[in-house]
């Protein structure tokens, strides 16, 4: 489904909202991975940026509660040798 802010969703519906896993892609080009409750995120999920970047993020009832980078793509891992 899109949305008129350039969001596109796909995943569990349940009465016209969003409600349990889904993607949820905006229009910066941002991916949310994780699950939904009456519409809002909730629970754990995902979030990648397109800088490469990736949050874990923790979410109640559509307020942030925590969010953890566990990817920087300005990091360069060195190579054992």
């Amino acid at each position: 489904m899109f949305y008129r802010k350039g969001e596109r969703y796909k995943g569990e519906w349940k009465k016209d909202a969003r409600d349990g896993p889904g993607i949820l892609w905006s229009s910066n080009n941002t991916k949310y991975v994780g699950t939904f409750k009456n519409d809002k995120k909730s629970g754990q999920g995902k979030i990648y940026f397109a800088d490469g970047s990736i949050f874990d993020e923790k979410w109640n009832n559509g307020i942030l509660v925590e969010h953890v980078k566990i990817h920087d793509p300005t990091i360069k891992e060195e190579k054992k040798t």
